[in-house]
């Protein structure tokens, strides 16, 4: 459901809805992995959420055959109805991406018009129907020097409900900030090694 410039996968215009996965498919492929001792599966794609119906019935079916899952997804098709069947099921955690803090360049790396809106409508939905979300940053040039307002966005936002069964929580903690800004520190540090790097390769 949209076209993030990072993606590992630059082929999918080509090959969209070919391979996409069937509940016949999907219930082989649970039964190959209860066989073989598979305990937890991480539930991916593509968008999970846009082969809503597969992903229904793979948590039932994870269900019956004692196997934990979580979910990687955008957010961005996320609402309260399809949150709230997935929670019942069991689902209790999704792993989403935040590229940027700022809407324009995050819909330029998403090459999707308002994603940052969406992806915190998203979380703010999976955390009223207690699903449990984390949230990472694929760090490139175009947006290295957001790592630590992104961060900050996770771990500040007063608008980000409290999350957790236990004692409430924000959605981020002072460890995210210092991770974000770990990571920020190491591309500008990635940055300066390589400008000094193209320096010796030009002087030569």
């Amino acid at each position: 459901n949209v076209k993030c410039k990072h993606c590992y996968n630059p082929w999918r215009d080509e090959t969209m809805g070919d391979f996409s996965l069937d509940i016949l498919k999907l219930k082989k492929i649970i039964n190959k992995l209860s066989e073989h001792g598979v305990f937890h599966v991480v539930l991916s794609g593509g968008e999970p959420l846009s082969n809503y119906e597969v992903l229904r019935e793979a948590l039932k079916i994870l269900n019956e055959k004692n196997i934990t899952y979580s979910c990687n997804t955008n957010l961005i098709l996320a609402d309260d109805q399809k949150m709230s069947e997935l929670s019942k099921l069991g689902l209790d955690h999704c792993l989403t991406s935040i590229p940027s803090i700022d809407p324009a360049e995050n819909d330029e790396i998403m090459q999707s018009k308002g994603s940052l809106g969406k992806i915190l409508e998203g979380i703010k939905c999976c955390i009223r129907n207690n699903i449990r979300v984390s949230a990472n940053m694929v760090v490139t040039k175009s947006n290295k020097h957001r790592v630590y307002e992104t961060g900050k966005l996770i771990t500040f936002d007063s608008s980000l409900p409290h999350i957790g069964k236990g004692p409430q929580r924000r959605c981020g903690d002072i460890r995210t900030i210092i991770a974000f800004q770990a990571v920020q520190q190491d591309a500008w540090r990635y940055t300066l090694e390589e400008k000094k790097q193209k320096k010796v390769e030009s002087s030569k």
